[in-house]
């Protein structure tokens, strides 16, 4: 479950809102920036980006790569996020109706998770709950970056869930799309994951086909604990 919440934290940040030129330092008043920019922001409905993954561990010499598409929409009963990845290994996760499902084609198996706190929940929705990100990290550290065209912002967990699990995160903001380019997480382990966004596409027209999750009636259901 690890990974899987993992995925969970980028999506939650996945559609940060846009930036103003002040770079702050504070913590306080970078929170209250951030949502008061977050309340002037177009509303967002859906997302869609190309993903490139980077894994960096201190077992390997080279950073394990994978890449894939990621879909997020509002629906009727709450959001819907589609990861799928396409190499090296296919895979599907869904998250939909307080479920969490990851779907390996090649080894016909589904895995599903209940999702039962509110940091869960912000990954099936494109627009994030800053009081919930406000609740489980403290910014470390924030200011523009390549001129005016990056803003870069460091976060450290400070809830307990999410300091069993990671040490800090780094994300850098597209200042023109105000959306995610790329995230950094380094865990405990001393693994770093590293995200990139390309392709980004806001408030796309999605069909409800594209976020279903349909799987072969031979594929075995797994529900870890």
């Amino acid at each position: 479950m690890k990974r899987c919440r993992g995925l969970l934290l980028l999506t939650a940040c996945l559609l940060a809102g846009t930036w103003s030129n002040a770079s702050v330092a504070n913590d306080d008043a970078a929170w209250e920036e951030l949502e008061s920019l977050s309340q002037q922001r177009e509303p967002i409905t859906t997302y869609a980006a190309d993903f490139r993954q980077e894994k960096f561990t201190p077992l390997l010499r080279d950073p394990i790569e994978s890449t894939g598409r990621v879909l997020i929409a509002e629906g009727e009963a709450g959001g819907v996020s589609r990861w799928d990845t396409d190499a090296p290994y296919a895979s599907t996760m869904l998250i939909a109706d307080g479920e969490l499902k990851l779907f390996y084609p090649e080894q016909k198996s589904l895995e599903v998770y209940e999702l039962g706190d509110r940091l869960d929940a912000l990954a099936a929705s494109p627009v994030p709950d800053l009081a919930v990100l406000k609740e489980n990290f403290a910014i470390d550290s924030s200011g523009w970056t390549e001129g005016d065209a990056i803003y870069r912002l460091t976060l450290r967990p400070k809830s307990e869930a999410m300091l069993d699990a990671l040490e800090e995160i780094t994300v850098d903001i597209d200042a023109t799309l105000g959306s995610m380019r790329r995230l950094s997480m380094t865990d405990l382990d001393g693994e770093t994951t590293v995200m990139h966004f390309e392709n980004i596409e806001l408030n796309p027209e999605l069909e409800p086909a594209d976020l279903e999750l349909t799987v072969p009636d031979d594929t075995q259901i797994i529900r870890p604990l």
